[in-house]
């Protein structure tokens, strides 16, 4: 009996670490969410970047510490942006965190990668990035950004998500350390991407970034 009562606490706090995420959040959280971004937001020209991070059990390690890494070299691509156009929003989330939006600053960024928690958990990408979208605000020229390193298992499929939001911002998915072909289905609704090692991670990051993201582009 005592085995099975273990055996049933273990399973109880598989299923916790699995359904805690920020796709939880109380509905009225995530209408302030939104409303708070729109609020900010001050042109349509303005460029507003949403990056979410696998922080799945399978990201903890040196792998973990590597994606943190790049996010710091990003930082630097961001604010040399930021410093000749002053128009970049950003807000960094995973599955169980996620910032504020903030009007770009490197100081504050990087601060914010410097805390985030270690990986834990699965990998509910459908339910976060659903979360992701219901939190966008309704001006700005939107992009989402999204790593992953492995296969959804959550309830809610990210291929129906993406079909939802069709159209709201542009979506770059990043397979890292993980064959992009298991989300092949995804490629009709968002920009597909490969990287099998940390050097290729930063060289795909920075020229999504580069190419996609921190452009001007005519409304």
């Amino acid at each position: 009996m005592r085995k099975l009562m273990c055996l049933l606490f273990a399973c109880l706090l598989i299923i916790g670490c699995c359904e805690n995420h920020i796709a939880l959040q109380d509905p009225g959280a995530i209408i302030d969410h939104k409303a708070k971004h729109e609020a900010m937001i001050q042109s349509d020209n303005s460029i507003v970047v949403s990056i979410l991070i696998d922080s799945s059990g399978s990201m903890s390690g040196r792998k973990w510490r590597s994606v943190k890494d790049v996010l710091f070299k990003l930082s630097n691509q961001l604010n040399e942006h930021q410093l000749k156009n002053g128009n970049l929003y950003v807000v960094l989330y995973t599955f169980r965190s996620q910032s504020e939006m903030f009007l770009f600053d490197k100081t504050r960024f990087d601060q914010i990668i410097s805390n985030l928690g270690e990986p834990s958990g699965g990998t509910p990408l459908g339910e976060v990035t659903r979360h992701i979208f219901n939190c966008m605000p309704g001006i700005g020229k939107n992009h989402l950004f999204i790593l992953t390193d492995g296969l959804e298992n959550g309830r809610v499929s990210t291929e129906d998500v993406l079909r939802e939001n069709q159209g709201r911002a542009s979506v770059y998915f990043v397979a890292f350390d993980f064959d992009k072909r298991h989300y092949e289905r995804l490629g009709q609704f968002a920009q597909m991407f490969q990287a099998d090692n940390v050097d290729e991670l930063g060289n795909v990051t920075f020229e999504i970034f580069q190419r996609n993201i921190l452009v001007e582009r005519e409304d």
